[in-house]
């Protein structure tokens, strides 16, 4: 599978857990830890298929404002809120 999921997760007990079980299902996976961080990697070019995201989390930058402004910039990708 040559997919890119970009995984943003506050907790990282949990992001070592998500991260995990996605590698195992073939899937190759970037993390950040906040809504901010996600974007900074989106807007860096680099090709994502799937943002993966928490709904509630820390900082300036909301979830769903950081899945608007990705879908924005990469108008195919998938979001899936957790």
């Amino acid at each position: 599978m040559d997919q890119r999921i970009l995984l943003i997760e506050d907790n990282p007990d949990i992001t070592r857990v998500v991260q995990y079980e996605l590698e195992q299902a073939g899937y190759r996976v970037l993390t950040a830890r906040d809504p901010q961080a996600g974007l900074n990697v989106i807007e860096s070019g680099m090709a994502i298929d799937v943002l993966f995201t928490d709904v509630v989390m820390p900082g300036p930058v909301t979830s769903r404002e950081m899945a608007r402004r990705a879908q924005e910039r990469m108008p195919g990708i998938a979001v899936l809120f957790n």
